[in-house]
């Protein structure tokens, strides 16, 4: 069927129909209305936007971009006329116009490299194939999809075009590539839905069910190296589909076990902006707190699922650890794993933490709060000053399922 889209000269898409009876053409008309003071003289209410940048929504009036199958099909095919509820539009790998040129554009096609895909519209191509990939999750994760078994298969036609002329030497991995996997690996997600029925080993984005999936500019540090990578493929390569999979890392550790904050019983704050704000008080960056003048300005943790929905159930106290990356600014952060075996060591990803730092006035640890002076420190003082924090915390090796 990817074939069909990539080697078409046209596709014609039916955007604001709701299924394969709405046909082309809408008869609604568009709103408008008189002048007071010019009775002859009408003005057209502005058309909603076409979804035309990675973060837009859909209007309910283009019910066909809201469907995740739609998305290779739209990413493939060389050109496109929608026709939408009150005009036509037409978009292609270079452009994008409308009958009213209010949005026409065209297509950034050499955007250098990225820490990540903020502010990159729908057609903007990257040089660097790991952002790129990261820009197309995150807009294929943001539509709808009925069965959660298809997460894989209605992408498929973009990992084989991806495998065929970008990433011609690489291994495709249930939603993540081999040779880009330590930054594939810190994706995180807001939703905070149930955790479904496992389809996918845990570090892949795929385990999320129905959910958003972002990439905000972390990267593991230098030292950081993947021990194994093991699976047993199941079905064709462009689906990724895998099974007994796990991946060890050789990662800086700081351990997170014993925090009350991280509570699900508590989970009605969307952000959980309330977990782990106290850090520093049981972690191992204790020392380098008070010696670099370093406090948390925000901390905040996105679970990649529903905690209390966890088997086994997540409970305080039980080993839990965070596989430390950073930015190339102060914030640091990372995967969060909980251990779930006991004998030989296995762990399950639960979420991802992002923590900002702030240089204090006086020596301290904690969260700073309002009264507490701060100062604004350069850039490079906070990059060194991050470097310090992580360069004493140990190098374990730890096992995801």
């Amino acid at each position: 069927m990817g074939d069909i889209y990539e080697n078409s000269h046209i596709t014609i898409a039916a955007t604001a129909s709701h299924d394969s009876n709405g046909g082309l053409f809408s008869s609604d008309r568009p709103v408008t209305s008189r002048l007071e003071k010019h009775p002859h003289l009408y003005v057209r209410a502005s058309p909603e936007m076409f979804p035309t940048y990675a973060d837009a929504a859909v209007p309910a009036s283009m019910p066909l971009l809201t469907r995740a199958w739609v998305y290779q099909e739209r990413k493939l095919s060389q050109r496109t006329v929608h026709f939408g509820k009150h005009q036509v539009y037409w978009e292609c790998q270079t452009g994008f116009a409308s009958e009213d040129s209010e949005q026409d554009a065209m297509w950034n096609t050499y955007t250098a490299d990225l820490e990540n895909s903020i502010g990159l519209d729908w057609g903007d191509k990257c040089v660097d194939y790991k952002t790129y990939w990261h820009k197309t999750v995150k807009e294929y994760t943001s539509l709808q999809m009925s069965y959660e078994s298809d997460r894989l298969p209605a992408i498929a036609a973009v990992v084989d075009r991806m495998s065929r002329l970008q990433r011609v030497d690489d291994i495709y991995i249930v939603g993540l590539w081999k040779d880009s996997i330590l930054s594939d690996l810190l994706w995180s997600t807001h939703d905070n839905k149930p955790r479904p029925v496992r389809v996918a080993p845990s570090w892949s984005w795929v385990s999320a069910q129905n959910s958003m999936i972002s990439w905000d500019g972390y990267q593991f540090t230098k030292e950081t190296k993947v021990v194994s990578l093991e699976y047993t493929v199941v079905g064709p390569a462009n689906l990724g589909g895998v099974t007994n999979a796990s991946i060890i890392l050789m990662v800086p550790v700081l351990n997170l076990t014993g925090f009350d904050e991280l509570d699900s019983a508590a989970n009605d704050d969307f952000w959980w902006a309330t977990r782990f704000q106290d850090i520093s008080k049981a972690a191992a960056i204790t020392e380098q707190f008070r010696q670099s003048n370093l406090g948390i300005y925000h901390s905040w943790f996105s679970p990649d699922y529903d905690l209390t929905t966890a088997n086994p159930p997540f409970e305080c106290g039980c080993t839990v650890k965070l596989l430390v990356a950073r930015t190339s600014g102060a914030d640091i952060g990372g995967i969060v794993v909980q251990q779930i075996s006991k004998n030989a060591p296995e762990y399950r990803r639960i979420g991802f933490l992002r923590v900002n730092l702030r240089k204090t006035e006086h020596k301290g640890i904690g969260k700073i709060t309002k009264k507490e002076p701060t100062r604004t420190a350069t850039a490079e003082e906070m990059e060194k000053e991050t470097a310090r924090l992580i360069q004493p915390l140990p190098m374990e090796e730890v096992k995801i399922i």
